[in-house]
């Protein structure tokens, strides 16, 4: 049996910035410190959106500085306030498929997952496309993990 780390809703800002109150970047360096000290054994850590408040490239560069810091591999899934252009440009390597979706399958647990935000302006966010739905249950369009 592998173990894995969920972190969810991460809502990162540019730095400088606070999100109610509260540093999300000093919220998940303590996390990844934990993950790094008590959980190094773990198979990796899945990040699942919203990664990013607002969607800023200053937020997934100040995101893509912490999660650099795990020393288990990671995986990152988008949300619905994720920009997934933004994203895409710190995060390149990321897995899409044909359609632009961002895409895990994990054979062992047979789960998959798929970006279900427009992709087009801030004023889709909170949106799922029909084109996403679709996508999301068609398994033949899944890609296996592949890590950092």
């Amino acid at each position: 049996m592998q173990k894995f780390i969920h972190i969810t809703d991460t809502h990162f800002v540019p730095p400088g910035n606070l999100l109610y109150g509260l540093n999300p970047i000093d919220r998940l360096a303590l996390c990844v410190a934990d993950v790094n000290r008590h959980h190094p054994d773990a198979a990796f850590a899945i990040f699942t959106g919203d990664l990013a408040h607002k969607g800023q490239p200053e937020a997934y560069q100040a995101l893509k500085r912490e999660v650099d810091k795990l020393v288990i591999p990671f995986h990152l899934m988008v949300g619905n306030h994720d920009d997934r252009a933004n994203f895409r440009a710190t995060f390149p390597a990321t897995p899409v498929d044909a359609g632009g979706f961002i895409q895990y399958a994990f054979e062992w647990a047979k789960a998959c997952s798929a970006c279900a935000s427009i992709p087009t302006s801030r004023a889709s966010r909170g949106a799922a496309s029909a084109k996403s739905a679709e996508h999301g249950s068609d398994r033949r369009s899944t890609r296996p993990a592949t890590g950092r």
